[in-house]
């Protein structure tokens, strides 16, 4: 999600000199023919290009998150990308890599994801998008979830950008989970500020 706010990133060959300004994140690199086209009075970055600068120098809860949303909404093909990311050395490259495996295109929203890496990263294997059943019927699908265990994760944001009901809303649906023998944690957008609050919170729910 971008804000009017939010500073524009700016990608600008090593030869040319700008000044940093306020409201502009500048950042130095080679730039190749084809990663960049014409936008107005100035130049605009391709796709690829777009997809490759939010992976690099950037933390890797963010970047997965941002590439899960350009692969949902088709704008790269995954393909190019990782072809690209093996040819290159940029300074951050290894990092960008393993965003680039860590990605899968499906998530809901950005924190979403970022819940989903810092679980990953925890050594924690969520399955995304769980449906959970009840008595042979479909009652919820799940943000996460961990079968075996029966604990599912939602993030719980106040919002959905889809036409999803929001189970921390729907008690009825939530009690009949919770009758099944499930285990919710919902994580908010203050504890996901706090990851290892949050991963302790789902290993409690995975202990117990």
């Amino acid at each position: 999600m971008c804000w009017t706010d939010d500073p524009v990133h700016v990608v600008a060959p090593l030869e040319l000199r700008i000044g940093r300004r306020s409201g502009v994140l500048l950042r130095r690199t080679a730039l190749r023919p084809d990663e960049y086209g014409p936008w107005g009075d100035g130049l605009i970055a391709s796709p690829l290009r777009m997809a490759l600068d939010l992976l690099l120098g950037r933390p890797l809860p963010d970047s997965v998150a941002d590439l899960d949303q350009v692969l949902k909404a088709g704008l790269i093909d995954r393909h190019l990308l990782t072809a690209s990311l093996r040819s290159r050395r940029d300074n951050g490259i290894v990092v960008a890599r393993q965003a680039e495996q860590l990605a899968t295109g499906i998530a809901d929203s950005i924190p979403e994801s970022q819940v989903r890496v810092h679980l990953v990263l925890a050594g924690l294997d969520p399955v995304a998008q769980h449906w959970i059943e009840v008595d042979g019927e479909q009652v919820a699908q799940v943000d996460f979830a961990f079968p075996a265990r029966k604990v599912a994760v939602e993030y719980d944001g106040g919002w959905r950008n889809n036409e999803m009901w929001a189970l921390n809303h729907d008690r009825t649906r939530l009690n009949r989970i919770q009758a099944a023998g499930w285990d919710v944690v919902f994580v908010t957008a203050a504890l996901l500020r706090q990851p290892r609050k949050m991963i302790a919170e789902v290993r409690g729910a995975l202990a117990r």
